[in-house]
């Protein structure tokens, strides 16, 4: 838990009409982003002072989870909401595997102070912690085949979707959250990523809606694409009624970020 005090400079006002679609905005929203937080403009960064800090220990898991990647997290509906990727499981979930390509808890308790507990992982309907993200009709067919019935090479692949930030827009009662689509060989870090998009949650229990965003024909869900566009959703934040959303991608440790930004 960290507890800090930010003082904040004068801020640029948003561009007028600014699109609607980060994939449409990303450059020239860099480029404004840039000139607006030069120090001649905003009269030096803004000021954040640690108040202090401490470590609340290890997330811990249920009892049918034996291990998981990321931890994505935001309050929404008055819970806290955690959002992983791979997840190993000691069950069979609904597709008859003891993997799921990410996952999810929850938690009404809102007070950290004694450690982050209390998770709930929700259930599909073979008893096993259920994946957040609904697999579409091209993944899976191309999980049945390569990574449960293994009929196709490469034996053991798989497309997944990982989470990416989440952010809430409150006005609207509903989170947006960024994922990744990737696809995965066996073998130690054998994946690439195919792009990113972006899912609305509205309904806590249905889930969130993966909408078709026209930016790729092969996979309709995906709003940016792997060489083509930044993979945006790494992190993200909402102010002043725009969403800013941030990609770092890149080899070995020259990972350049870039933001960008669209009204909500």
């Amino acid at each position: 838990m960290l507890e800090a005090r930010r003082n904040s400079g004068p801020r640029a006002a948003p561009a007028a009409g600014a699109p609607a679609l980060l994939r449409v905005a990303w450059l020239a929203a860099a480029a404004a982003v840039a000139h607006a937080c030069t120090p001649d403009d905003m009269g030096g960064p803004p000021e954040i002072e640690v108040v202090s800090a401490e470590d609340q220990g290890t997330i811990q898991a249920g009892p049918l989870v034996n291990g998981r990647d990321g931890g994505y997290s935001a309050l929404f509906q008055g819970r806290s909401v955690w959002l992983f990727g791979d997840t190993i499981i000691s069950v069979e979930n609904r597709y008859g595997v003891m993997w799921d390509h990410n996952s999810w808890s929850w938690t009404a308790a809102l007070d950290a102070t004694d450690g982050i507990t209390g998770l709930a992982e929700p259930l599909d309907e073979a008893g096993a912690p259920a994946e957040f993200f609904p697999q579409t009709a091209e993944e899976r067919a191309y999980n049945l085949a390569h990574f449960e019935e293994r009929t196709e090479e490469p034996l053991g692949g798989r497309m997944a979707v990982w989470p990416g930030a989440i952010v809430v827009d409150e006005e609207r009662g509903r989170a947006l959250v960024f994922y990744f689509e990737i696809r995965a060989r066996p073998g130690a870090f054998a994946f690439e990523a195919i792009g990113s998009s972006l899912a609305v949650w509205t309904d806590f229990d249905a889930g969130p809606v993966r909408g078709e965003l026209g930016a790729d024909p092969d996979h309709p869900t995906l709003l940016f694409v792997a060489g083509r566009d930044p993979l945006f959703g790494s992190a993200a934040l909402v102010d002043g009624g725009m969403l800013y959303a941030y990609s770092s991608q890149g080899d070995g440790e020259r990972k350049p970020v870039r933001i960008a930004r669209a009204p909500l």
